[in-house]
């Protein structure tokens, strides 16, 4: 006689029969069809995006021009603006009236509510301040003994 092998647990679970779900009459709902678009709408979302993408050609060129012009990258410039000691006192007041101004006008237009505004600024502030103290490593930070 040949003898069959031990029981397999894995056996029982793939010879188990899964219980059918029933599906309540209440959830059960046919999707409604889609409503097809009106061609005049697409041609002014079509010639709204081309525009678009027309702007941010033309600024991605005139900042090609500053950095080439300068001689520095967009990261230097970027930290060279943001540092208020090489710019003027009443110059620097006017560009962060200025940065404050195209921000909110970019908010307005993108209709970012005002409760998101404010996250987004303190979130802006703790980013700020996590690469200032990102400048020691974890364990020096919390003076832990190095172990090499």
């Amino acid at each position: 006689m040949v003898e069959d092998p031990p029981p397999n647990i894995f056996d029982f679970a793939g010879k188990k029969k899964s219980p059918k779900k029933k599906i309540h009459p209440a959830s059960h709902h046919t999707p409604a069809p889609l409503q097809e678009k009106k061609p005049s709408e697409d041609k002014e979302i079509t010639q709204m995006l081309d525009r678009m993408n027309f702007m941010r050609r033309d600024l991605e060129k005139k900042l090609e021009e500053v950095y080439s012009k300068s001689g520095m990258s967009p990261y230097e410039i970027d930290a060279f603006l943001n540092n208020p000691k090489n710019v003027g006192t009443p110059l620097w007041e006017k560009m962060q009236e200025q940065r404050k101004q195209v921000a909110d006008r970019l908010r307005s237009m993108a209709g970012i509510e005002q409760k998101t505004r404010n996250e987004i600024e303190k979130h802006k502030e703790i980013e700020i301040e996590i690469k200032k103290r990102k400048s020691k490593l974890l364990g020096t930070r919390k003076k832990w003994i190095p172990i090499k």
